[in-house]
């Protein structure tokens, strides 16, 4: 969440500065002249794009688990939230949570109060607090959420722990394909080329590629350096993002992956919603900003669409999604027997297992895989650049 410095005067004369994270600047005047303030400038603080301070959910998880005891201890939200904060230090989520507590100070709901930073925390969160604000089971709701989310991040952990070893090598191997091919084969070329040697077939291509690389080694790298900045700024290009996401699906494994977490992703979130009450179309609209995926948020919107319109679950899904066929087949089993929250449970087990299964398949096989790979390449290289002096050698000793 962007960070924003307001210069203000409060109702009896004194110029203050103070910091606070929010959405946009027009948030920041509302919110200071709501409090009494006269609001003279508000700057936003620098920040890379897409690098800004987020509220950190393994915070956001204890700063729940921590609401929900209070709650259950008979503390009202309000004093359980100053309660919370007099021990948090300063950050994000502290912001955040000093702008609820002074919206439910001024009569808004909880849910109404999460609302407004529904683009910093599960976008389904608020949708949740009002189910449980309805039924009265607050509690239980947040508890639900707990564990939702734990096991979304207990995923993404497995995820990048199965990707951390091919990436880290495909890096060191792309330094030392550079070293080679940019560095050490234009010496040995030039050294080649004055003793008017006939090279090896393999030695030629080895060359021809390294005056590749020399040639285009700075572009290469400004593109990676302008990946890496430009990745995190398309969460607000939706055309750009769709388009990466799409190219991910055409990635071998990865793009198995990839799907399978947004699957369980929907699959999980729809059932804790269904559970606490949120009608099934409502439930949708909440799903389209909940999932990892660009690209599904906008089939769901068409999934949505047919729903309201009177088709089954199961048909609209089958119809705009990728999902698999056993998760239409499931839900479209719940629908007709009424056992819905049973199937999508069935669904969450199933869908856990397949993703540990192919990210257990990534560090296996695919990392031992690539290891070999780049050691044969790079081996391949070497012995193409000293090949011409073994020649030489043979001759010599003749």
């Amino acid at each position: 969440m962007p960070r924003y410095s307001a210069r203000l005067s409060s109702s009896d004369g004194k110029l203050l500065q103070k910091q606070i994270h929010a959405a946009t600047s027009d948030e920041v005047y509302r919110y200071f002249r709501e409090d009494g303030y006269f609001v003279f400038s508000v700057k936003r603080e620098f920040a890379l794009p897409g690098r800004e301070k987020k509220v950190s959910m393994r915070n956001f998880l204890l700063f729940n688990r921590e609401m929900m005891g209070l709650i259950r201890a008979g503390l009202t939200i309000v004093d359980g939230l100053s309660i919370l904060l007099k021990k948090m230090p300063p950050s994000a989520l502290k912001s955040m949570l000093v702008q609820v507590r002074e919206k439910l100070t001024k009569g808004s709901s909880l849910s109404e109060a999460f609302k407004a930073f529904k683009h910093v925390i599960p976008a389904y969160y608020p949708t949740l607090l009002y189910s449980g604000e309805q039924s009265g089971q607050l509690a239980p709701v947040l508890e639900k959420f707990i564990q939702q989310e734990e096991r979304k991040r207990k995923a993404i952990k497995k995820f990048r722990q199965a990707l951390t070893y091919p990436i880290i090598l495909l890096i060191v191997s792309a330094i030392a394909l550079y070293v080679i091919l940019g560095r050490a084969m234009p010496e040995f070329a030039s050294l080649y080329a004055d003793s008017g040697q006939d090279l090896p077939a393999i030695t030629q291509f080895v060359i021809a590629l390294s005056n590749i690389v020399a040639s285009y080694s700075p572009y290469l790298f400004l593109l990676a350096v302008g990946l890496f900045f430009l990745i995190p700024a398309t969460k607000k290009m939706v055309s750009l993002r769709s388009f990466l996401e799409k190219s991910v699906t055409w990635v071998p494994v990865l793009g198995k992956v990839w799907r399978l977490y947004n699957q369980n992703s929907f699959v999980s979130t729809m059932k804790l919603l269904l559970q606490g009450g949120i009608p099934m179309a409502e439930a949708l609209k909440t799903m389209q900003s909940a999932v990892p995926s660009r690209r599904l948020s906008l089939r769901l919107e068409k999934v949505w669409n047919d729903v309201i319109c009177g088709e089954d679950l199961s048909d609209a899904l089958e119809k705009h999604t990728d999902f698999e066929n056993r998760v239409m087949e499931m839900i479209r089993i719940g629908e007709t027997s009424g056992t819905l929250d049973e199937m999508l449970e069935h669904l969450i087990v199933y869908g856990e297992e397949q993703l540990d299964d192919h990210l257990e398949w990534i560090s296996g096989i695919v990392a031992p895989m690539l290891l070999l790979f780049v050691g044969v390449f790079i081996a391949a290289l070497v012995l193409a650049m000293y090949l011409p002096m073994f020649q030489v050698t043979d001759l010599i000793s003749k």
